[in-house]
């Protein structure tokens, strides 16, 4: 599956299990344009696979779905987007090692870019 299909999927499963049946019923109730700076369907080609969303939409998308409050669902959808943005598994390994707190589990060996960096 093509890294915009994958996003777009993620997106649809988090905007259901946040309880939005449709794009249309999450966009309006998300406060439509004005909140989310884009048009409908605009939002409805990002969902549709057909148009990646910008820094801006995505943050607009994230506070709709309430995200912070759900982190599986924001883990998923964060993790689908930074794949869409072209990033390596390597490098989104190492962003999110390097945006957690420290633990016994990070220090262990997880991949050959975290380890080239704990070299340096």
């Amino acid at each position: 599956m093509a890294r915009m299909e994958t996003f777009a999927e993620a997106l649809r499963q988090v905007r259901e299990e946040a309880g939005y049946p449709s794009a249309r019923a999450f966009f309006n109730r998300a406060g439509g344009a004005g909140f989310m700076r884009c048009t409908y369907r605009h939002y409805l080609n990002v969902e549709s696979g057909d148009a990646p969303p910008n820094a801006e939409l995505m943050e607009r998308i994230a506070i709709g779905l309430a995200l912070a409050a759900r982190s599986d669902r924001a883990r998923r959808l964060m993790l689908a987007y930074l794949r869409l943005l072209g990033l390596s598994e390597d490098l989104v390994r190492l962003l999110i090692n390097a945006l957690t707190e420290p633990s016994a589990k990070m220090r262990e060996s997880q991949s050959a870019l975290v380890d080239s960096m704990a070299r340096v």
